[in-house]
């Protein structure tokens, strides 16, 4: 089952030079995190979200219900080209809301193939290997068609060290911006900082996410950040959450005003 957070319209489970570097989707060029980013760009890139994450529900839904006949990709395509030609094979049965704007299309199929490898296991799903016999090894059919009985990625202590590492690389760049000396403890006293794990993890989040759509390699680091802000403390998905463009900007100035301290 898709992980997500109850009605959230927005979920996963998917500064300084990234931290974590595992490779490029085909056709992206390197890419840091970035250290300006534009607000205009992020409300995009949580626009290209909700409508992935819609799709992805659909998508799902179709396939639970056997409705869903994956056609069989051209063998020839990368992942980001056989999951275009598969939003587009569906294009008019898609609701409105589930599908991206024309413009947005290479990023919406970035986001979710890195959604898909970097938020769920298929492996060991029976139909997954099945489906990738039928389908004669093509990786982005079989994963839609063993789709509703992925599970979330386990996560491991490599995922959320590599967490930790984009957060801590938000906060280096934070104090370099005030003009202060980056220094190891200073950063580490913030990011041990209880109060702050929210906003942190926010930050990092919104950074990898526009790194990600322009075709960044992720891994389940992307499912440890949401959990941090997306989920309580104890472990349960916050109902009725969603990320926002506000959210975003409350938790950067939130860092600021502590770290200004």
């Amino acid at each position: 089952m898709l992980e997500r957070a109850a009605a959230s319209s927005v979920c996963e489970g998917r500064h300084g030079t990234l931290v974590v570097r595992r490779g490029l989707l085909p056709g992206a060029q390197p890419l840091a995190i970035l250290f300006d980013v534009n607000p205009t760009d992020v409300e995009e890139a949580l626009e290209i979200a909700r409508r992935a994450h819609r799709w992805l529900r659909w998508m799902e839904g179709e396939a639970n219900s056997r409705r869903l006949s994956v056609p069989q990709l051209h063998h020839a395509l990368d992942e980001t080209g056989a999951l275009e030609q598969l939003v587009r094979a569906f294009w008019t049965r898609t609701p409105t809301q589930a599908r991206p704007r024309e413009h947005e299309i290479a990023r919406f199929v970035r986001h979710v193939a890195s959604y898909l490898s970097s938020s769920l296991d298929f492996d060991d799903e029976p139909r997954f290997v099945e489906a990738r016999r039928d389908h004669f090894d093509c990786m982005v059919s079989a994963q839609f068609k063993a789709l509703p009985h992925a599970r979330p990625k386990r996560l491991r202590t490599v995922d959320k060290e590599r967490a930790d590492a984009l957060e801590r690389a938000v906060l280096v760049r934070l104090v370099n911006e005030a003009g202060a000396q980056a220094a190891d403890e200073r950063v580490q006293r913030f990011l041990d900082a209880p109060q702050l794990r929210e906003a942190r993890a926010v930050c990092a989040y919104i950074e990898l996410l526009l790194a990600r759509q322009r075709g960044e390699a992720a891994g389940p680091e992307v499912l440890v950040l949401w959990r941090r802000f997306a989920w309580t403390t104890t472990g349960a998905p916050r109902q009725d959450f969603e990320l926002t463009l506000q959210l975003y900007d409350e938790s950067l100035e939130r860092l600021r005003a502590a770290l200004s301290q």
